[in-house]
């Protein structure tokens, strides 16, 4: 329940803007947030936020969504949330909830997610132009289900969308294009990328396990506040032939090499470095 380390929320308002204005006056864009996977039992694995949701929200609580709609009396700023609960809260950590959402993120409407399928319909009416992902079968499919409310009041004058088409590649296009605010945090993900793989320069010895030479990056990646962008490749010998090995369960042996494809994963922005090393020894200068 926190907003961005380097970026505060004035820099994701001006990304909704930005998108709104691509919407047209009578749009409406709505994005889910990732949801959390099971693991077994009770456990869940790390939970990563969709990258288009936190490209637009800085929120990186599981299960909310994001509506804009351009021109709403109320703001066209709208995210459904989970809502406080103590008891969950004591194990799971803390949400921000509906008031949060607004204080914290500037969402200019906040709702619990419980009223989603209440309050999508009537966001929906009386809008031309869906934008949508198409990616994600399941939201498809209650998506559908929400047009399909406003079409059944069509006889009552009620206008419904139109037409449905990709977000994707409108939030896409907004980020391929970095700010100095940005630069700055992709700067220090490939800061801390470089510390981890000189920290795997040092410590890098015949008879190690890959698994060993990993813990090394995530020790690096972790001590500064990040993670890995991706599951480490430490790939000694012949392993480094498979192109994403990730067993990383090997031994290092003296006079091969290893091949490290690896990188931090900081306030959202990945680095991402491959480096091939000789195990105990040093490469000959260059002919």
């Amino acid at each position: 329940m926190s907003i961005h380390p380097l970026l505060d929320k004035k820099q994701f308002a001006r990304r909704r803007k930005r998108l709104l204005a691509q919407l047209g006056a009578e749009g409406i864009a709505i994005l889910p947030a990732a949801t959390e996977r099971l693991r077994n039992r009770d456990t869940h694995y790390p939970f990563r936020q969709d990258s288009d949701f936190r490209y637009l929200t800085g929120f990186e609580e599981p299960d909310a969504v994001l509506v804009l709609v351009p021109g709403h009396e109320d703001g066209p700023f709208i995210l459904f949330v989970r809502p406080r609960d103590p008891e969950r809260e004591q194990w799971d950590g803390r949400r921000a909830g509906e008031a949060g959402a607004r204080k914290l993120y500037g969402a200019d409407q906040a709702y619990s997610i419980e009223e989603l399928d209440s309050r999508l319909p009537g966001l929906l009416a009386g809008r031309e132009q869906l934008y949508a992902p198409l990616h994600d079968a399941r939201f498809a499919e209650r998506l559908f289900g929400w047009l399909g409310v406003v079409r059944r009041q069509q006889r009552a004058g009620v206008k419904a969308p139109e037409g449905w088409l990709d977000l994707a590649p409108l939030v896409h296009e907004m980020r391929l294009f970095k700010d100095d605010e940005e630069l700055n945090v992709l700067r220090e993900a490939c800061r801390v990328s470089a510390l981890a793989h000189r920290r795997v320069m040092q410590a890098c010895r015949p008879d190690m396990m890959e698994y060993a030479l990993e813990a090394e990056l995530l020790h690096a990646f972790r001590q500064h506040g990040g993670e890995p962008s991706f599951p480490s490749i430490v790939a000694g010998g012949a392993n480094a032939c498979i192109l994403h090995y990730t067993e990383n369960r090997g031994l290092l042996k003296k006079g091969e090499l290893v091949l490290v494809d690896a990188g931090c994963e900081w306030g959202g922005y990945c680095g991402d470095i491959t480096r091939t090393l000789p195990v105990g020894g040093r490469f000959s200068p260059a002919a």
